[in-house]
Order: structure tokens, then sequence, then C-alpha cells
């Protein structure tokens, strides 16, 4: 007998739509200037795709928001690129929501 799908694999099987770029990203290695100095970072493309459109949001280039959360960081630059992008996309959510 067949069996229903748990929690997690209902989860799973929802992604199925999901096309290529977000189920198996390509890691994207970029220089960036931060405290005056070069640097890398590797981020997936759709974070780098963010992050530029936050930049833009906030009216500065890439380098200086880099150097912003470099200043405030405590986790490693990638790690907390991600961070700023996942908190503001929450911020937006919110902000979109009825009643908000």
């Amino acid at each position: 007998m067949g069996r229903s799908p748990g929690h997690a694999e209902s989860a799973l099987l929802s992604l199925a739509p999901m096309n290529a770029e977000i189920m198996s990203p390509r890691i994207v290695k970029r220089s960036v200037v931060v405290a005056g100095h070069r640097t890398s970072v590797s981020l997936e493309g759709p974070f780098w795709d963010e992050l530029k459109r936050i930049a833009e949001t906030r009216r500065v280039s890439l380098n200086q928001l880099v150097a912003e959360v470099d200043g405030i960081r405590q986790v490693n630059l990638s790690s907390a690129l991600r961070l700023l992008v996942l908190e503001t996309l929450k911020d937006e959510i919110r902000s979109a929501a009825p009643g908000a």
C-alpha cells in the first residue's frame, strides 16, 4: 500500500517545480574592496542579485554595502551577506503584509 508523504517529504515535493538555479546554484566569486583592500567573496548567484538590488535601493555601491556589513559582522563575510539578504527579504515581506 502507498503511504501518504510526511511533512518533510511534502516540503521537498513542493520544491520540485523550482527552477534549477535555485535548487543547484552556481557559486560566484567576486572581488570587492573592503577597508581599502581587495578581497574576494564567494556567494551563490541569487544572493549576488539580491545584494545588488539592496545596494540600489539604499543608493550605495555594492562595495559600500559589503564594507558596511564587514564593519559589523560577527561571522564570516559570505555568511554575513547571506544573512543581510535574508533579513532584508523578511523585512520586506513583513512590511507588505496586510495590517503592517
